[in-house]
């Protein structure tokens, strides 16, 4: 999966130009329809109620964003950490099966040779028995 590319930070211009338009268009119609009002407050109360709504969609596209690096770094990692856990296991189960091998061979030699010392015993013909020690009185 891997890290996210880098944003480009276009979703955070189109939401304050979507704003901005909004914003724009409210003015627009407030002052069409009531000419009589203060333009001063009525551009003042729309963007009193767009700021802090353009605030919360930037506060959200950050959140989203850093959520998704979050989440990729997560994933690279936890595939990293499986990939070496795997390494591990393998260099384990090899290190197991060479001990097993060595003890293996080890019981192969044991027996060849308890086979070659029986088969010598049994060619070396017995000597006679010795003679009678002489002693002196």
């Amino acid at each position: 999966m891997g890290i996210p590319k880098e944003p480009t930070g276009m979703p955070y211009i189109w939401a304050v130009l979507g704003m901005l338009a909004l914003g724009a268009f409210f003015i627009l119609e407030i002052l069409y329809i009531r000419p009589q009002a203060d333009p001063v407050l009525i551009i003042g109360g729309v963007a009193a109620g767009v700021a802090p709504t353009v605030a919360a969609i930037l506060a959200l596209f950050k959140a989203q964003e850093t959520k998704i690096m979050v989440d990729g770094r997560l994933s690279s990692f936890i595939e990293n950490a499986s990939d070496a856990a795997h390494a591990k296991g393998q260099i384990q189960g090899a290190a197991e099966e060479q001990v097993r091998m060595v003890a293996v061979t080890a019981a192969h030699v044991a027996a060849i040779h308890s086979a070659a010392v029986d088969q010598v015993r049994m060619e070396v013909t017995p000597a006679s028995d010795p003679p009678p020690m002489v002693t002196e009185k």
